[in-house]
């Protein structure tokens, strides 16, 4: 079994592929991953001055559309369009605003109000168009996906058994459906899970509000009410591996149970879910097939 730990994009990963390499082909496969994960950073990351996102905040007109990007706008704009606008990429600049910036400053300014996204951006297969110049966030999505271009390129070398795990983030892949333990984080106290969930095949992603706080902020923000959301303490969105991109599917869906209704979702997407309200109470899907043993 090969396992690799590693820091990128500010977080911590950890890779398990339970298939023997030798050296030289561990080495290279690690590379060939670093190169990956330090591309999609340069392209996606509102938080580095040389990425395509950065650039976009600068100045309005016509790019490029890698073609990575298109899976990631096209879940955007779904959610955007479920949502009624709450799930948008267009929050970078509030994020910004409210001090989670590309200097790290959690200092917060005046917040402004975000514009419709249809009067700011569109796209098609081939370029992105920005209207206006604006700063584009892609950090409720972004990092599940990235665990899914990694999954791909182990599937092109003919790797079917393994766990990638970026921070929270777990896609597995195992042809004899052997299932791993995965705690459900008590976001009040780390040393506690408030459930259990084992997972085969397929991704679970959570998000929480003791992650990346500050002040009377964290990083899950509703746009029309130009806060952070109160109600709900974490979220975890189980998603199976015949989806497409099911780690991308199951973080954005984690961060867009904060805004909208999970059922509302589920009229789209096939998952499973656990929500951990504020007041210690706990909402499950009909179809999570875990253990939940922490409920106020």
């Amino acid at each position: 079994m090969l396992k690799r730990s590693f820091e990128a994009i500010g977080t911590h990963w950890e890779i398990e592929i339970e298939t023997k390499l030798n050296q030289l082909e561990s080495e290279k496969l690690h590379q060939e991953i670093a190169e990956l994960i330090e591309d999609f950073d340069q392209a996606y990351s509102r938080f580095r001055p040389d990425s395509l996102v950065t650039a976009m905040a600068k100045q309005a007109g016509k790019y490029t559309l890698r073609k990575d990007f298109l899976p990631l706008l096209q879940l955007y704009q779904q959610l955007y369009q479920l949502s009624s606008g709450l799930f948008t990429p267009l929050v970078g600049q509030l994020l910004a605003e409210a001090g989670y910036d590309a200097n790290y400053s959690l200092q917060s300014k005046k917040l402004s109000s975000i514009e419709p996204l249809e009067q700011v951006l569109s796209f098609d297969q081939e370029k992105i168009e920005l209207q206006k110049a604006a700063l584009l966030d892609f950090g409720a999505a972004g990092k599940g996906y990235l665990v899914d271009l990694v999954a791909e390129l182990l599937a092109k070398k003919g790797l079917s058994n393994y766990t990638i795990n970026a921070g929270g983030d777990i896609r597995r892949s195992n042809n004899q459906r052997e299932k791993i333990h995965i705690g459900l984080e008590n976001p009040h106290d780390q040393r506690q899970a408030i459930g259990l969930f084992e997972l085969g095949q397929g991704s679970i992603c959570g998000s929480a509000t003791n992650r990346r706080a500050w002040g009377n902020f964290h990083h899950i923000m509703n746009p029309k009410q130009l806060s952070s959301v109160t109600e709900i303490s974490s979220t975890w969105a189980i998603v199976e591996s015949k989806a497409q991109h099911p780690t991308m599917l199951a973080d954005a869906l984690a961060t867009c149970m904060f805004l909208v209704e999970p059922e509302l979702l589920r009229k789209k997407f096939d998952f499973a879910y656990v929500i951990y309200k504020t007041d210690g109470t706990v909402k499950l899907s009909d179809n999570f097939t875990g253990t939940i043993f922490y409920e106020k």
